[in-house]
């Protein structure tokens, strides 16, 4: 009786699943504002210390080379990028 019971409620209320789709959008659009903020630590961080990468790496609470991995993937150079720069750099990436 109970397993009757059971495979009625079931039949009445489908559980439902979420969708990849939404879920892979989800992820994308987090991932995007996350390195997009990242960027803009970076890049504020290397504004404010004259593009002293080693400065920067100190004030972000990141190793010197973890500073030159992320400004490899952001494509920031010394080329003292200004402020609306990185968000171009992360529109041209994507």
């Amino acid at each position: 009786e109970l397993l009757e019971m059971a495979a009625a409620r079931q039949r009445t209320s489908p559980r439902e699943e979420p969708s990849p789709p939404r879920e892979q959008g989800l992820k994308a659009l987090v991932r995007g504002l996350k390195d997009e903020a990242e960027m803009e630590a970076i890049a504020d961080a290397l504004e404010k210390t004259h593009w002293c990468r080693k400065d920067a790496a100190r004030m972000l609470g990141i190793s010197y080379k973890a500073l030159l991995y992320k400004m490899r993937q952001f494509n920031l150079d010394s080329g003292r990028t200004t402020r609306s720069a990185p968000a171009a750099q992360l529109e041209r990436k994507s």
